[in-house]
């Protein structure tokens, strides 16, 4: 709507675009390489960050299922169940 008003493109300011997540690394002062996202959706989480190179983690406590990543363009590094299997 506002775009249309404006007659300018809209800019998406969150996730899955690129700059979100590099924003987030540029803050931290951490290339993306070194960096490491949990999160519960193969679309957004997993897809945005694996597209700046950061590692990936998906949870399946969220929309995500087994079946949906195994069919994922962008696949996680590590799949777990919730996020009590990240503590030792």
């Amino acid at each position: 709507m506002l775009a249309n008003a404006t007659n300018l493109p809209a800019t998406y300011c969150g996730k899955p675009e690129p700059w979100f997540f590099e924003d987030i690394c540029h803050r931290l002062q951490v290339p993306p390489n070194c960096c490491l996202l949990i999160g519960d959706n193969l679309e957004t989480d997993i897809a945005g960050a694996r597209r700046v190179g950061m590692k990936t983690i998906l949870t399946l406590t969220g929309l995500a299922t087994s079946a949906a990543v195994a069919t994922a363009t962008d696949k996680p590094d590590v799949v777990v169940n919730d996020l009590s299997m990240l503590l030792f």
